[in-house]
């Protein structure tokens, strides 16, 4: 990646990408960790977007299939964030 876009990738990816281990044992319920869940998922698909303007050739597909299993997951946690809610 070229400087400046390394530079903002890294940015991102060291900001919550990943689900934060501590912040999903401090949640005091079901709801409270689904909604971890789903700021790692979205925070995942603000990178990966990033990336892919960055990327070329199949490394374009790959992170678009990435994208899609990113949305996809977020779609499930926001399902089972309105389940819980009923509860």
């Amino acid at each position: 990646l070229p400087g400046e876009e390394s530079a903002y990738v890294r940015a991102l990816a060291a900001g919550r990408v990943f689900v934060d281990a501590a912040a999903a044992r401090r949640a005091k319920s079901d709801l409270e960790a689904v909604e971890v869940g789903m700021a790692a998922e979205k925070d995942s698909i603000l990178l990966y977007h990033e990336l892919r303007e960055v990327v070329q050739g199949t490394d374009c597909e790959a992170v678009d299939r990435i994208i899609e299993e990113e949305k996809g997951h977020l779609v499930e946690l926001t399902e089972l964030k309105e389940w819980l809610s009923l509860k």
